[in-house]
């Protein structure tokens, strides 16, 4: 019988920019689970973010668990991942964001379900909260047909995935996506034959930034316009012939012209309209 100890976890984080505060919640969410990690690797893409980096030294003189890997210069998440990967000696990696936070008993539950479902990789549904940690909503994603499913709707919370070590062994993160990596990495791997799951239960708190400028909104959703195209262009060659990705390339070649032909400030004050109306 396979107990606790047999099980050979190892966490990928990276961070840039985040507050101390968040980066603080989401370690410590991962180092006390109760199926514990064997190491969490912590990718740090920001050097000149003192604070973080003197409690992540700190935290790694109390515990030896703790990896950290320094960029001398921003590499971006796709490249932080990968090296991140790279250094893991588990037989299973998890995935996590440096602003949100998992549940204690997120990596037993994956890893249950991992085994029950026979899969490669497996997400969770999660809890949306705003930078103060009050929950706002729900993501439940269903799973029916991953190759039309990636397709039609935003259905992996990346910072979820919880995944057998041998996931990564022939497919890594494209550096060259500084947003979306994950869509693009998930296609690859979903057509490869890797198969994918979804826990019926909430494991992770996925933090929400509303609070950010306008501005900030638009260059982000610009960024994954333009990268979302990008994915439909670089997967036309093998899916063509699908009926779901012609959905998926329309989808994101109207946000790519919408984002590139119209005005700022027309964007600006449709930003300002959803929001009034959300309200």
């Amino acid at each position: 019988m396979q107990t606790s100890r047999d099980i050979r976890i190892s966490v990928v984080l990276s961070t840039y920019q985040e507050p101390l505060r968040y980066v603080t919640e989401a370690l410590e969410s991962m180092l006390y689970q109760s199926v514990a990690p064997i190491e969490v690797i912590v990718v740090v893409d920001d050097i000149d973010n003192e604070a973080v980096l003197e409690y992540l030294y700190k935290k790694q003189s109390l515990d030896a668990r703790l990896i950290i890997i320094k960029n001398e210069k921003p590499q971006g998440l796709a490249y932080c991942r990968n090296v991140g990967i790279k250094e893991t000696t588990g037989d299973f990696i998890a995935l996590m964001d440096a602003d949100d936070i998992a549940e204690p008993e997120r990596f037993e539950a994956q890893h249950k379900y991992l085994e029950q479902q026979v899969a490669d990789v497996v997400f969770s549904q999660v809890s949306f909260i705003d930078e103060r940690g009050t929950n706002i909503g729900e993501f439940s994603p269903m799973l029916k047909n991953p190759r039309k499913d990636i397709f039609l709707k935003h259905v992996f919370a990346h910072p979820t995935a919880f995944a057998k070590a041998t996931l990564f062994d022939d497919e890594k993160y494209d550096t060259k996506f500084k947003r979306a990596q994950d869509i693009e990495l998930w296609i690859r791997l979903i057509f490869s034959g890797k198969r994918f799951a979804i826990t019926p239960q909430s494991l992770l708190r996925y933090r929400l930034h509303r609070n950010q400028a306008v501005a900030q909104r638009i260059s982000r959703q610009s960024a994954y316009a333009q990268y979302g195209f990008k994915i439909a262009r670089k997967h036309f060659r093998f899916q063509y012939k699908n009926a779901a990705y012609w959905v998926f390339a329309t989808k994101w070649l109207f946000y790519y012209a919408l984002y590139t032909i119209v005005p700022n400030f027309v964007l600006v004050s449709l930003v300002k309209l959803k929001d009034l109306l959300r309200k």
